[in-house]
């Protein structure tokens, strides 16, 4: 019967919803469809946020790593951290 909040509606969507494409009519009984998506591609970026303390001010580095299985290898970037006394 299709979405009951938003009326008569057929499609996919991604998992949060931010993507997704809807068919104009409704599939017939016995007939099946296939969601064909395609990998991610390079050049993204994706920013990680978190909280950091020290007792003491001053400049201190970080070194950030990430790992995936799109692309080889470990990706290791220096983030220089700023404590500021209160």
């Amino acid at each position: 019967m299709g979405d009951p909040d938003s009326g008569q509606n057929w499609g996919a969507e991604n998992r949060d919803g931010t993507s997704g494409q809807n068919i104009s009519t409704a599939p017939v009984n016995g007939h099946e469809f296939a969601v064909v998506t395609s990998p991610p591609t390079a050049g993204g970026s994706q920013s990680v946020t978190y909280d950091a303390s020290s007792k003491k001010a001053g400049t201190f580095k970080s070194l950030a790593e990430m790992t995936s299985d799109v692309t080889p290898g470990t990706t290791q970037v220096v983030v220089p951290l700023t404590v500021t006394p209160k």
